[in-house]
């Protein structure tokens, strides 16, 4: 691993391993931790892959208003264009996290998440993944999904497992299908979301509606990782 990340390697129930990077400075992971962290992977495949398979058939009520909050569809659900990009998004991140991946944990003052965009040889060549940025049409090179430490080391506070599951999807999508953000016009407030308070972007209209286009939400790393979420969340037991 280069530079200040060390990393091991663990098997998870499914016989997927999982490639868990901690940060050398931080301290290693406790084998509690570890299993939390490969854990987070996890619940990420299942919710990834079951949102997959549920966005094909029929949609529900409870589908139709996650997808009207997160991708401002119509009331009646989405049209053949929105499912078409839906789907390339859910297949390509779900591609992605089936096989061997890599969770980073690491301490990070102001994002709960993040991924890289590398441009030098190495990090292409060795630990990148090359894909389309659906906003731009640009190749990218994009690097491990980083996650905070604190939803590791502290999963049962504050939603903290849930969050790590929430951020992992979220990265992912980034990673594998080429995602972006749009700063608090596109971010979910994960307080509300897990609160109860149901699904709200940070910066909204005063009448609770999204700032961004239908067209945007659709290539919006946080539409996808709430809508997976909030759709499967409550199958995958």
């Amino acid at each position: 691993m280069f530079g200040k990340w060390s990393e091991t390697s663990k098997s998870i129930n499914s016989g997927k391993s999982v490639n868990i990077a901690h940060i050398k400075l931080d301290g290693g992971l406790t084998g509690e931790q570890l299993t939390t962290a490969a854990g987070v992977v996890e619940r990420a495949r299942e919710l990834v892959s079951l949102a997959k398979v549920k966005i094909g058939g029929n949609w529900d009520s409870a589908m139709k208003a996650a997808g009207a909050k997160c991708f401002s569809l119509a009331p009646g659900g989405p049209g053949n264009a929105d499912l078409e990009m839906m789907g390339l998004v859910l297949r390509k991140t779900n591609s992605g996290i089936s096989g061997t991946t890599t969770i980073k944990v690491g301490s990070s003052p102001d994002a709960n998440g993040y991924v890289n965009v590398h441009n030098d040889f190495m990090h292409k060549v060795f630990s990148s993944h090359a894909v389309k940025n659906l906003k731009t049409g640009k190749k990218e090179y994009i690097g491990g999904a980083h996650i905070d430490r604190e939803y590791i080391v502290n999963p049962t506070q504050n939603n903290g497992f849930q969050r790590g599951v929430l951020t992992f999807i979220h990265e992912a999508t980034h990673r594998y299908a080429g995602t972006v953000d749009y700063d608090d016009e596109g971010y979910i407030s994960a307080t509300q979301f897990f609160g109860g308070g149901g699904i709200h972007f940070r910066d909204e209209n005063p009448d609770g509606s999204c700032k961004l286009t239908k067209t945007q939400l659709l290539t919006n790393a946080d539409s996808y990782a709430v809508f997976i979420y909030e759709i499967a969340s409550a199958t995958v037991i």
